[in-house]
């Protein structure tokens, strides 16, 4: 399904059709040494963003920090420290995501409930866990927020079969803040108030999108995934090849 009208209201998207992670993506966040990001068909022969992570794989960051994961992400602005209001996605904003989730027959779930596998995330500049998460949570997919502390279920995993979803949400570190979720063009989560973004020190902490896979370092099974393409839009509309109706 195309959307030819609303080529003015699309902000962002991945085509992966022309074989590159960057662009569209600004950065890559994968452990020295290996290549954990690629552009591949997946199972479905959809071209995708191919992700996987092993146990002890490690990703450091620039402050020393150490972390499992691979990710890549968009819509951060440079310098990092530039005001929240000028950021891509700032305070007020109402943004649609159309995104998806291949996972294959082989993925291990995680047996216990403390082990988390986030696949996407609104992430704050200086937070720490995102103001927003999409992650696999036993055999479920979740949408969670506040720390975590906060779970919405979207449904059973059914592995072997692209997911869909269209995530809609006003961003703001107050209740005047809003998320809805369509899978498979079916709403799983009706628009709801909540607080879409952190306040760091007094201050709001913009928030940009990231994409792969970021899982506790308790996970012992290898991880693959296959995401995308993924579209940022300023309506619904504008994502509208996630809806499938």
């Amino acid at each position: 399904m195309t959307c030819p009208a609303c080529g003015s209201e699309r902000l962002f998207f991945t085509d992966y059709n022309a074989g590159t992670v960057r662009p569209p993506w600004q950065s890559e966040q994968e452990p020295a040494g290996q290549n954990r990001i690629t552009v591949a068909r997946a199972p479905d022969g959809i071209p995708s963003l191919r992700v996987e992570l092993h146990k002890g794989d490690v990703f450091t960051g620039g402050d020393g920090s150490t972390a499992n994961r691979a990710e890549v992400y968009a819509r951060h602005a440079v310098p990092g420290n530039t005001r929240p209001e000028n950021w891509p996605d700032p305070v007020g904003s109402i943004r649609w995501y159309g995104l998806s989730v291949f996972v294959p027959n082989e993925f291990v779930f995680a047996t216990q409930s403390a082990h988390w596998l986030l696949c996407t995330q609104w992430k704050g500049y200086r937070g720490g866990s995102p103001a927003l998460g999409l992650e696999i949570k036993l055999n479920r997919f979740e949408l969670v927020s506040s720390n975590g502390t906060v779970r919405r279920s979207l449904g059973t995993i059914v592995k072997g079969q692209r997911t869909y979803f269209v995530v809609g949400a006003r961003w703001s570190p107050n209740l005047d803040g809003w998320v809805t979720v369509l899978r498979d063009g079916k709403e799983v989560l009706a628009p709801t108030q909540q607080r879409t973004m952190k306040l760091v020190n007094g201050a709001v902490d913009p928030s940009y999108l990231k994409q792969g896979i970021y899982r506790s370092s308790a996970w012992v099974n290898p991880s693959l995934l296959f995401l995308g393409p993924t579209t940022i839009g300023l309506t619904k509309a504008s994502v509208a090849e996630y809806l499938l109706i």
